[in-house]
């Protein structure tokens, strides 16, 4: 029987999620995911590393690992203001894995706030300072990480919602998780975080990308500049990319409508 008094007093939380996350051992527990890929990046390595494994090669790797630290960094530092704890980070390949804990309390909406704040910063840099685009999914669910392996139903979900799920460079809140904020609050994921949510046209409910600038000092000018550059670069490549620049041009031209710049 649960003598936990965090599930005893959030029955609802506990049924929803149909596990105590404090199962013996804690093998295992629930947790909150964002799976991101880095697109283009496959391309980066296989010319870096495609005919021999030069140092050169080496610390190209390193400088673009750099970058998405960088741009971990940065996304902390813009949800400092935000309560709840500093969601863990794992970076392999072209994947980012962002996680935190669910403790079956009113906690754990704080706790949801600050990673989806600390991903849409992660977007908001990579794609207007490092010009670099990436498209990820958020889900709830089973999940384990110590110091070296990662683990868990959510975290093969996380991946399946962002390979399948999702085309445009955006990511995505899985049905799951909205229901889950649904049962902490009991009202709807895009009313209450005020921005930091978005629907897009065909339904699907992501993080903004470009929350950051919103009520901020932030110049959205230099923004507009570097993805113009990017679709510089990406117009001639395929009609898979132009889509997806398309689409990041078309959420900077609604972010510039709404604020009337």
């Amino acid at each position: 029987p649960n003598t936990d008094e965090s599930s005893t007093q959030y029955p609802n939380i506990l049924n929803w999620l149909k596990v105590n996350n404090r199962i013996p051992g804690e093998f295992v527990s629930n947790h909150v995911l964002i799976w991101i890929d880095i697109l283009g990046y496959k391309n980066d390595a296989d010319c870096h590393f495609k005919n021999s494994y030069k140092p050169e090669s080496v610390k190209t790797v390193d400088l673009y690992l750099q970058k998405i630290m960088d741009a971990y960094d940065f996304a902390l530092e813009f949800s400092k203001r935000v309560l709840g704890e500093d969601p863990g980070i794992r970076i392999f390949s072209d994947n980012i894995l962002l996680y935190c804990k669910l403790h079956q309390d009113p906690t754990d909406l704080e706790n949801i706030i600050k990673l989806l704040y600390v991903a849409s910063g992660i977007q908001w840099i990579m794609t207007g300072a490092l010009k670099i685009l990436i498209r990820g999914a958020a889900t709830v669910g089973l999940f384990y990480s110590n110091n070296r392996f990662v683990y868990g139903p959510a975290l093969i979900e996380a991946y399946k919602l962002e390979t399948k799920a999702t085309f445009y460079p955006r990511i995505l809140i899985s049905d799951n998780l909205k229901d889950y904020i649904k049962t902490i609050e009991n009202t709807n994921p895009d009313e209450l975080f005020q921005g930091l949510l978005v629907r897009d046209e065909d339904g699907i409910c992501c993080v903004n990308g470009l929350f950051p600038m919103h009520g901020t000092h932030i110049n959205p000018i230099d923004y507009g500049t570097s993805i113009a550059t990017m679709r510089e670069r990406y117009i001639d490549k395929s009609e898979d990319l132009k889509s997806k620049m398309n689409y990041t041009i078309s959420k900077y031209n609604e972010f510039c409508k709404e604020e009337h710049i």
